[in-house]
């Protein structure tokens, strides 16, 4: 699922939930959201979230249900 994929990228890349919402200049409640599974990233947020997990925008998407 997509909520345990962007957390296993976040930890990865050695990062809280707190230095990703930063970089992104968004809440932390958000991130949290995402992998809560209540929310998914807007587009205009997915281009810098590749940027920041330095990964491509295809292994955003690259993920097993």
């Amino acid at each position: 699922m997509f909520k345990k994929h962007i957390k296993r990228l976040r930890n990865e890349a050695k990062m809280t939930q707190s230095q990703l919402a930063n970089r992104l200049g968004i809440p932390k409640s958000t991130v949290n959201s995402w992998e809560q599974g209540y929310s998914h990233p807007r587009f205009l947020q997915i281009k810098p979230l590749c940027r920041i997990l330095d990964i491509e925008i295809e292994e955003l998407f690259d993920y097993d249900e």
